[in-house]
């Protein structure tokens, strides 16, 4: 804490991927030194060509509609604004 305000630790700014079909604004803003924090789609096919690319860790298939609020939330809250020291 400096000056009675908290840091917040980053390394890379973070976003949240909706409608993330095969990652293509992944792609773009990674190279732009971005990293993602949570990616979705609701097309199975469209899943597969992203986790080839990318990985699995950060991806949720599913509808946008039906996702769980408080999980997502933290998910993202967390991956975006970093860690409060």
């Amino acid at each position: 804490m400096r000056n009675g305000h908290r840091r917040i630790k980053r390394s890379a700014p973070r976003f949240a991927e909706f409608f993330a079909g095969i990652g293509l604004v992944r792609l773009a803003l990674e190279r732009q030194g971005w990293r993602v924090a949570f990616a979705n789609d609701i097309d199975p096919d469209k899943q597969e060509m992203y986790e080839r690319n990318f990985g699995a860790d950060d991806f949720h298939l599913g509808d946008i509609h039906k996702l769980d609020a408080d999980d997502s939330d933290q998910r993202i809250s967390k991956g975006v604004f970093g860690q409060i020291t």
